[in-house]
C-alpha cells in the first residue's frame, strides 16, 4: 500500500514540473511610445566644387539697329593750296593778294539749295587739330630780312559750288606765302529731310563742333 502511494506521489509530481515548464504564453502587451528625436547632428564638410560646365551655344543674331537720322555724307579734300591768286591793292601801305578754289562734291547740286552745307577748314602748319566752320586765321608769320604777315581763310556755299578763299595781307610784295600755304577741307551735306537739319535749326546742335556733327549724322 506505501508503495502504490509512493507512485502515485511521483507520477502527480512529475506531471506538475511537466505542465510548469510548459505552460500557455500570456497575450502581448501593448506597443512603447516613440522616443523623442535626439539633437541635430553637426553640419558636414563642403563638397567639392564641381566640374566647369560645357560653353552655351552661340545665341541667335541680334535685330538690325535702328537707322541714322537722316541722310548726310561727308567730303574731305587734304593738303589744299588757293589757286587765281592776284593782287588788290597798296593803298595803306600793305600788300594784300587774295586766292580762291572751287568745290563741288557729289550730291552737292542736289542738296545746295535745300538742304544744308557745312565747310570745315583745317590749318595743316598748326601743332593742333582744330576744324574751323567756314573761317580760319593761319599763323602769323616773320621772315627775316623779307617782312611779316598774316593769312585768313573763307568758304561760301554757292549754287553750283562751295568756294574756299584766302588772303594774305603782308608789308612785302611776294604772293609766294599764300602761294604755298596748306590746309585741309571738308564739305558736309545733309539732306533738307535729315533730323539733323531740325536739331541745327532749334540749336541743339553746335555745328562749330564737327566731331558733334558727325557723331549726329553717324551711318548717313
Amino acid at each position: 500500500m506505501k508503495t502504490k502511494l509512493l507512485a502515485i506521489m511521483i507520477v502527480t509530481a512529475a506531471m506538475m514540473a511537466s505542465c510548469g515548464k510548459d505552460g500557455l504564453t500570456g497575450p502581448q502587451g501593448n506597443r512603447g511610445d516613440t522616443g523623442a528625436q535626439g539633437p541635430q547632428g553637426s553640419k558636414g564638410d563642403k563638397g567639392d566644387k564641381g566640374d566647369k560646365g560645357d560653353t552655351g551655344d552661340t545665341g541667335a543674331p541680334g535685330a538690325p539697329g535702328t537707322p541714322g537720322t537722316g541722310s548726310a555724307w561727308s567730303y574731305t579734300y587734304s593738303n589744299q593750296a588757293l589757286e587765281n591768286i592776284r593782287f588788290d591793292n597798296l593803298a595803306d601801305g600793305l600788300y594784300r593778294f587774295s586766292a580762291s578754289k572751287n568745290y563741288t562734291p557729289d550730291r552737292y547740286l542736289a542738296i545746295a539749295n535745300s538742304g544744308v552745307v557745312l565747310v570745315y577748314i583745317k590749318d595743316r602748319l598748326a601743332a593742333n587739330d582744330i576744324w574751323n566752320l567756314s573761317t580760319m586765321k593761319g599763323l602769323p608769320f616773320m621772315t627775316d630780312g623779307i617782312g611779316s604777315g598774316n593769312i585768313e581763310y573763307s568758304s561760301a556755299a554757292g549754287r553750283d559750288a562751295v568756294q574756299v578763299k584766302g588772303l594774305l595781307t603782308a608789308d612785302f610784295d611776294s604772293d609766294q606765302y599764300l602761294r604755298n600755304y596748306r590746309v585741309d577741307i571738308k564739305i558736309v551735306l545733309i539732306e533738307a529731310t535729315s533730323g539733323v537739319v531740325g536739331l541745327i535749326r532749334n540749336g541743339s546742335l553746335n555745328v562749330k563742333d564737327l566731331q558733334a556733327v558727325e557723331r549726329a549724322t553717324k551711318g548717313n
